[in-house]
């Protein structure tokens, strides 16, 4: 009876030591497995922090963008070769004394890893989030709207009307017949000889054709230095690096070229047309009216000033050196022109008109300019007895006179000062007996009397970059982007490597990690011919890391 009493009690025993065992186990394999999730977890964001410390460093350090590659081929691959290799000596790192006996706790086996999805710094998202950031302690200031309502202030449609019928009257259409010339002539002559000394108007011959003559001679040379230019051609990662679509790139760079607008030639269309001073203005004011025609693209997101802002900040322009090999890129982004001269001639003409209709603006409202036109445009014109005529002519000379002042404005802005953002008559540089006067000297002379930009933002006045910012407002944000893009690769290029393209570089990239790790509770000599058939457990994560890791 204490014999049976006596095995009883050992075979209990026995089964509570093997339920508890098998609670150890169980609960051994448990924390096993979240210490290996952590493990893992940490050993594949290091791998990646790794694998981007191989980073563009050129490009991080001309333009603060954060990408992978670019340069050299590397690619996607390459990036999750190197992944995998620094992931593999994470987790299957062994004591530094190797004759020292250590245990594997984890026993990992048929490690592997993949890049499930890679974003590029050209990711339209992804570029904006960098430029955030780069920006992050930045001010922005918005000058679109002040800009565009000043322009506004002149009508566009009654300017073109008044300078097609100059046109008209330069061309003879208003002509009179031999007869009424003979009898109008002798005074209309003696009209003219008598304002000629008139101490009101001593313009000192005829506008139109002394305007005509300066533009003839190139108005280009009489805002800016034409030695200072340069004939830098820029070009992109299509036109490289996508054989298949060279030819229409090139076609399609050939053709903005020859659409670019240089002021010297604006008006060589025929010999006709060079003697035309009503023709010449009309064809320049609607040629580069481009604000106008780009108006229902504008909405001045908070994203599109941080991209501009960035683009003032890392890129050269004519009057602000930020050693680049593109020396107008900002201009590049306004005009788009592979030719670098074409992206400078095509902002220099639109600041021409900005500032020509908001002088004659000014001169409109101005008793004095009026008064002194008109006797002008009599001496010229009165000849045909037609009103609309004379009013078309005195129209066209105070437009003369407002280009004029414009001259001296961009010339200004050119040498770095600021000028007054909306004149008053007595803000006027330009005298109307001047009008026949001007030139390179007159117009540097008259520039000189502005104050140099000191970057601090005032109402009053406006400064060059500031132009820039208000024409890039008016260019798609998109476009702004792939222009950006084209300038750091064309830049890092000439500079580096004549591999780099920006469109491979990676900034952000998201990894997936499987393996196996084995149960070690069924790996004990006891238990291997137990009834576990499933000696692995599969398992898999997603690591994310980039510029901005999640």
């Amino acid at each position: 009876m204490d014999q049976k009493e006596g095995g009883s009690i050992t075979v209990f025993l026995s089964i509570i030591f093997l339920l508890f065992f098998a609670m150890f186990g169980v609960t051994f394999e448990n924390v096993r497995s979240l210490i290996n999730a952590g493990h893992v977890r940490t050993s594949a964001y290091s791998a990646a922090v790794t694998a981007f410390g191989d980073y563009n460093k050129e490009l991080y350090r001309e333009y603060g963008l954060f990408g992978y590659g670019g340069a050299e081929g590397k690619n996607v691959s390459d990036l999750e070769f190197a992944y995998q290799r620094v992931l593999f000596e994470n987790l299957s790192a062994v004591p530094v004394k190797k004759d020292k006996q250590y245990v594997d706790l984890f026993g990992y086996r048929d490690i592997d890893a993949i890049v499930k999805k890679a974003d590029y710094i050209t990711d339209s998202n992804e570029f904006l989030g960098q430029v955030t950031a780069f920006l992050k302690q930045e001010a922005v200031m918005d000058i679109k709207d002040t800009i565009d309502q000043k322009i506004q202030t002149a009508d566009k449609n009654e300017i073109q009307s008044k300078l097609a019928v100059t046109k008209d009257y330069e061309q003879g259409k208003y002509e009179q017949s031999d007869d009424k010339k003979a009898t109008k002539g002798k005074n209309a002559a003696e009209e003219k000889q008598e304002i000629s000394h008139d101490k009101t108007d001593s313009a000192g011959g005829n506008p139109l054709k002394f305007f005509t003559n300066l533009a003839r001679d190139g108005i280009l040379g009489l805002v800016c230095d034409e030695d200072r230019m340069t004939d830098g051609v820029i070009t992109s990662c299509q036109e490289n690096d996508r054989p298949d679509q060279k030819d229409e790139d090139d076609k399609k760079n050939k053709e903005g070229t020859k659409k670019a607008t240089d002021i010297k030639d604006m008006q060589r269309k025929d010999a006709k047309s060079e003697s035309e001073a009503g023709a010449i203005l009309s064809d320049f004011i609607s040629k580069n009216q481009k604000q106008e025609d780009e108006r229902e693209k504008v909405n001045s997101p908070i994203e599109k000033i941080s991209i501009i802002r960035y683009a003032n900040k890392v890129f050269s322009s004519y009057t602000n050196e930020q050693n680049r090999t593109t020396k107008y890129g900002l201009e590049y982004l306004i005009g788009g022109k592979s030719r670098e001269k074409d992206n400078l001639i095509s902002v220099i003409n639109r600041l021409l008109v900005v500032r020509l209709l908001l002088n004659f603006t000014c001169v409109m409202s101005d008793a004095a300019f009026q008064e002194k036109s008109l006797a002008t445009a009599t001496a010229i014109a009165g000849i045909t007895g037609l009103p609309p005529v004379i009013n078309a002519i005195q129209y066209t000379i105070l437009l003369i006179l407002s280009f004029e002042e414009a001259c001296v404005d961009v010339r200004a802005l050119l040498m770095g000062k600021k000028i007054s953002a909306l004149k008053k008559s007595s803000d006027f540089q330009m005298k109307y007996e001047e009008i026949c006067m001007g030139s390179k000297k007159l117009f540097t002379q008259k520039a000189n009397v502005y104050p140099n930009d000191d970057g601090k933002k005032e109402i009053s006045s406006i400064s060059y970059s500031q132009y820039l910012w208000s024409f890039l407002l008016f260019v798609s944000q998109d476009t702004i982007e792939k222009r950006i893009f084209s300038l750091i690769e064309y830049d890092l290029r000439e500079k580096y490597n004549r591999t780099f393209c920006v469109h491979t570089c990676i900034c952000k990239c998201r990894y997936k990690v499987n393996y196996q790790i084995p149960y070690q509770f069924c790996e004990l000599p006891f238990l291997e011919n137990s009834l576990f058939q499933t000696k692995y457990t599969y398992k898999s994560l997603e690591v994310n890391y980039g510029y901005k890791s999640e």
